[in-house]
């Protein structure tokens, strides 16, 4: 499974800024939480994309199951 085209430019656009508002925490001298929140939301995305993943993962694994165990009837 791959992430659609337009979902993969949203999350490197989002990724991208958020790499860029680290580097201006990281450039100027700020408390620590300062520095956490982009932090934060990278694995917020990460997560996002894996939860994603798993729930559509589990649900294919569910359907295969179900279709590789089922009998065929013939009439």
């Amino acid at each position: 499974m791959r992430l659609k085209w337009y979902v993969l430019i949203f999350l490197i656009g989002w990724c991208s800024l958020v790499m860029l508002f680290l580097l201006v925490m990281l450039a100027k001298e700020r408390d620590i939480i300062d520095i956490f929140l982009p932090i934060f939301m990278l694995v917020f995305v990460y997560a996002l994309t894996m939860i994603g993943f798993k729930i559509e993962s589990n649900q294919s694994k569910d359907d295969f199951k179900k279709y590789f165990e089922a009998e065929i009837k013939r009439e």
